[in-house]
């Protein structure tokens, strides 16, 4: 409950099966490409065992400091809600119903495949 008092964009945290914290050191050039690096690999690597997943980055971070104990050094930048999705996703394969790689991809021009 901490975690969704602790958000201005979260709320729904509190009904996930758990979540994370992601922290940065923003020390590093790039800490935001890599926080969104791992999280993809978080989310992705989940999604392989049928649980799905939701992030925000809006974060009261004085108030996630304190109910956390997150050092100075760190910035809390994305929390991700992890939980088994209330519906099934296509039926037996628990896999979404994606675009083909046509309907996604332009070649050289918007919109020419």
């Amino acid at each position: 409950m901490k975690l969704s008092n602790d958000s201005t964009s979260g709320k729904w945290i509190s009904g996930a099966n758990f979540a994370i914290i992601v922290l940065t050191n923003p020390y590093f050039r790039f800490h935001l490409i890599d926080a969104g690096k791992v999280v993809q690999n978080m989310q992705l690597a989940a999604w392989n065992y049928g649980v799905g997943s939701a992030l925000f980055t809006g974060i009261e971070e004085d108030r996630i400091r304190k109910d956390f104990s997150i050092p100075i050094e760190y910035k809390p930048v994305i929390v991700v809600g992890f939980g088994y999705p209330r519906k099934k996703i296509d039926g037996k394969t628990k896999k979404k119903n994606r675009l083909t790689m046509h309907e996604l991809v332009s070649f050289e021009e918007y919109g020419k495949s």
